[in-house]
């Protein structure tokens, strides 16, 4: 099969209209044009080719709906990004285009693979907390957010506790 972004395109568009496989014409293009190249391309490559196409797609059929707009043409482009950002090939052993739930759980597998500590998920979220403590507007999210740091401190300071004691 022929896989071109007007491929693409047209299926993004007319899934609106019925079942077309948008997912089987992207995975078939990007995946096509990533074993094309002579060393494996950064995912902002593929991006900038994409939105290339997009633009020429949109130039080509003004009356076509703007692709970003088509959930599904979004859903399936982001799928077959991380898929390059990742190493997981969107193409099996003959060419053709891998199903996007197997895609999605090979890309799973592969962020498994640095499975995060409670420590490091714990410091993720103390900055986020971090940051959004800048955004409290009035005394009583203040206080309240004071509350919430109080009760975690006793906790952690409680697990301190006890891991201290079974070391001992």
């Amino acid at each position: 099969m022929d896989y071109s972004f007007v491929v693409v395109a047209n299926a993004a568009v007319a899934m609106q209209k019925k079942g077309v496989s948008l997912w089987a014409n992207m995975a078939g293009f990007v995946g096509t044009f990533v074993a094309s190249q002579e060393t494996k391309p950064h995912v902002d490559d593929v991006k900038d080719m994409l939105l290339d196409e997009e633009l020429t797609y949109g130039k080509a059929n003004p009356k076509a709906p703007v692709l970003k707009t088509v959930v599904a043409y979004r859903t399936s482009k982001s799928v077959a990004l991380k898929a390059v950002e990742v190493g997981v090939s969107l193409l099996d052993d003959k060419g053709k285009p891998k199903g996007k739930t197997q895609v999605e759980q090979e890309v799973k597998a592969m962020l498994n693979e640095g499975v995060k500590t409670p420590l490091d998920k714990f410091r993720g979220t103390m900055t986020t907390a971090n940051s959004l403590g800048d955004k409290l507007l009035t005394e009583m999210e203040y206080l309240s957010a004071l509350q919430l740091v109080k009760e975690l401190n006793e906790k952690l300071l409680a697990g301190y506790a006890i891991a201290k004691k079974e070391a001992a």
